[in-house]
This record gives structure tokens, C-alpha cells and sequence, in this order.
């Protein structure tokens, strides 16, 4: 694997590299969030729109019946026939381990120091909106959470005879909300097309602080975030069993303005997201739906203030299954492949499971998702009582959603 540097990004200016250690959590492309290279970096988004795309292995290009349309792929919202209105809300339990080899004095190995091992829990909506049909055209309004920026670090210090000498606390709070409209149309029975505009609104918050056995040291600082991109969408149905979907979302231009702390203003331009669905319903005696999503990032595009940062381009790789056990209830499980676009050698596997239930124009749907992923990495701070590097990291990330809709 090649060694690059998990938390602050080669390329960038100081002003700039600053920026990334408080904007978590803002980036333009789908995975997990609330882990320390998404803190030191741009920040893991959320995935997954309601609780259906979740349990579906976030796939929603082409096979998406609720308002999650409205953030993948709008040309789907054409197909509509009802009005919908629709909220979600999301938990989340991600957890890391942060361990390190111990050696004697002859550098042999002789076991494994625990540096750090945090397990945190947030709670938040995550989906709501409405759409209606109105003539040739339905229309969509709604908002949900892009981009999460809690993240909670603790690590107690000690010296080599286990003496608790101080401990170290980093805490990033707030998030970054889309609030988007969006219409769709379908110019022919087999063919949607849609569009949809976002506002990005969001806040942070970031706290470190480091107790220490002479001087005690707290740095906080905040920011206002405001940005805006547009999302397009095409979908076809290919006979009655197939549904093709195809969406692109402009790069977004996210304005960073400093509220307090030692941070600059600093614009960052976030890469486009390029996307392909597939739908397919088997000839089958018990009624199943089966999607597949594929997604292209170019990060390596992405800059601060102008200037490019150190970051590779990814795929990410989709797929779920729905199936109708009774009528109104449904099964569904899916599996989610994330490389990190901080180093794409680094990926994450995650697995998901869900159950719907749906009666006379109302439903609702459960979903979990377990996601991990290893890697090893620096420390979070330089001290004379580290450990060398690298650290090995283990990340466990479990989140739960429920939705809840009405059509009518």
C-alpha cells in the first residue's frame, strides 16, 4: 500500500490545509461518515437516501419509488403517478480502535498497545419532503443531510510505566443540509427526464482540547457554509422488467466563512458525481427487484481556493435486492464497496439489510447497515509520548433508518 498522509492533504497552502482540519464531512460523493480522515480531510458523506436505498445498498439511480429521487436522479420523479410526502430519521454508531506494535530492546515485536478506542452515538433526520404530480410535469421539494460532522475523539496519554500524564479531545460538531426543487417529465410513456436545484446550508463547529499534567490547552473555532449545484437525470424503461437510470451532479462551489478561531475564509470546489443505474424484475413466481448503481468521483479535480489537493479519483460499486415475501411486505438487503478518495487503496465494505411495509398508499421502512474498513495512518497529534507511526486503524461504522411516507 502506498504511504500517503491520512489527515492533512500534500498540495495545499497553509491557509488552505487549515481549512481541512475543521471542514468535516463535505464532500460530493456517497459513503459513511464520522471518521478522523474525513475530520483531516473533506469529510465522508452520507449515504443511503431513506431507508429503502439503505437497506438496498444506497442504490437509487434507477430504482428509487420515494423522494429519494429527488437527490440521485430527478428524471425518475416523471414515472410518479401519486403524491408522496415522506420523512426519515437516521442513527448512527461508528466506532474505531487505534492499536500499535510494542517492540523490546532488541526491536522485536512483543504485542499490541491500545492507543485509542472510541465508540460514539447521533441521532438525526436524514430524508423529508413532497412531491406532486402536476399535468405533464410532477414536482419535488425537499431536504436531507449530505454531509454529517460529528466526530468525537478521546485518548488518554500515559508514559512508559502506564502513568496517566493528560488526555487529548477532538469534537466536531454540525452538518450540511441540502434543501433542493426539482421537476421531472416523462416525453414519452418509456423515457423521464429531470432536473433538480440544491442550496447547501450547513455549520461546524471544532474543538480540541488537550489536558496536560502543567498546562491545560483548548482550541475552538466555527463556520458558516453556503453553497449550491444542480443535479440532471435521465431514466428509461426497457420493456416492462428493466429500468435504466443515468444522472450527473455539477461540482459544488462551497463558500467557507470563518465565525470564530484563526481559520481564513476559503472557497472549495467540490468534484462532479457521475452516475449509472440499472432496475431489472425478474420473470419470477415470487416478486423481486434486483439494482445496481455505479458511481465515478474525480477528486482529484477538487480545490481550495483554487489550488488542487493530493486525492484520487474512485468508483464506487452497488448493489441491492428487493423481495415481496406477502403482500405489503417486503425484504431487502444490499452490499456497498467504498474506496477512499484520501487513498483509494483504502475501502470499505458495507453490508445492509431492511424490511418494508406498505398498505393502502401507506408505508413504512426499516434499514441497518454495517460497514469496516482498516488502514493504517498517523497519529492524531505529534508527542514525545507517541508511539512511532503508523497506527493501525480499525473502523466499524452501524446505522439505522426509518422511514415513514404517505401517498395520495
Amino acid at each position: 500500500m502506498r504511504e500517503k498522509n491520512m489527515f492533512i492533504n500534500r498540495g495545499l497552502r497553509a491557509p488552505a490545509a487549515a481549512l481541512v482540519v475543521l471542514v468535516a464531512a463535505l464532500s460530493a460523493a456517497g459513503a459513511s461518515g464520522y471518521t478522523l480522515p474525513g475530520v483531516r480531510s473533506f469529510g465522508d458523506p452520507v449515504s443511503g437516501q431513506g431507508a429503502r436505498s439503505m437497506a438496498m445498498g444506497g442504490t437509487g439511480i434507477a430504482a428509487d419509488p420515494g423522494l429519494g429521487r429527488l437527490f440521485v436522479n430527478p428524471a425518475l420523479l416523471g414515472f410518479a403517478r401519486r403524491g408522496r410526502i415522506e420523512a426519515s430519521l437516521g442513527v448512527a454508531r461508528p466506532g474505531e480502535v487505534r492499536t500499535q506494535e510494542v517492540f523490546d530492546s532488541f526491536d522485536n515485536t512483543v504485542g499490541e498497545a491500545t492507543l485509542a478506542a472510541n465508540t460514539s452515538y447521533y441521532i438525526r433526520p436524514a430524508l423529508w419532503g413532497v412531491m406532486q404530480p402536476l399535468g405533464r410535469f410532477v414536482v419535488a421539494a425537499g431536504g436531507r443531510e449530505r454531509y454529517d460532522f460529528d466526530y468525537d475523539f478521546h485518548q488518554e496519554i500515559r508514559d512508559n510505566f502506564y502513568y496517566r500524564l493528560g488526555s487529548r479531545d477532538l469534537v466536531v460538531r454540525g452538518g450540511l443540509y441540502e434543501w433542493s426543487l426539482g421537476v421531472g417529465m416523462c416525453p414519452s410513456a418509456s423515457v423521464g427526464l429531470g432536473a433538480a436545484v440544491n442550496l447547501l446550508r450547513g455549520d461546524a463547529e471544532w474543538r480540541w482540547e488537550v489536558e496536560d499534567s502543567s498546562v491545560d490547552t483548548t482550541e475552538t473555532s466555527s463556520a458558516n457554509l453556503d453553497g449550491w449545484d444542480v443535479t440532471v437525470g435521465a431514466a428509461a424503461r426497457i420493456g416492462e422488467r428493466v429500468v435504466l437510470g443515468l444522472m450527473a451532479r455539477r461540482g459544488a462551489e462551497v463558500g467557507w466563512e470563518a465565525e470564530s478561531g484563526s481559520i481564513d475564509d476559503a472557497t472549495v470546489d467540490y468534484p462532479p458525481l457521475l452516475g449509472a443505474g440499472l432496475e431489472v424484475t425478474p420473470a419470477n413466481q415470487f416478486p423481486a427487484i434486483l439494482s445496481w448503481d455505479v458511481l465515478y468521483i474525480p477528486w482529484s479535480d477538487l480545490t481550495v481556493d483554487g489550488e488542487e489537493a493530493d486525492l484520487d479519483d474512485v468508483w464506487e460499486v452497488r448493489f441491492g435486492v428487493e423481495h415481496e415475501m406477502t403482500d405489503g411486505l417486503l425484504v431487502r438487503i444490499g452490499f456497498r464497496w467504498e474506496p477512499s478518495y484520501v487513498n483509494e487503496e483504502i475501502a470499505q465494505a458495507v453490508v445492509a439489510t431492511g424490511l418494508g411495509w406498505e398498505v393502502k398508499g401507506f408505508g413504512i421502512d426499516l434499514a441497518t447497515e454495517l460497514g469496516r474498513r482498516g488502514y493504517r495512518s498517523s497519529e492524531v497529534t505529534a508527542s514525545d509520548v507517541d508511539f512511532p507511526e503508523p497506527v493501525e486503524v480499525e473502523e466499524t461504522l452501524v446505522r439505522l433508518a426509518a422511514t415513514v411516507w404517505r401517498e395520495f
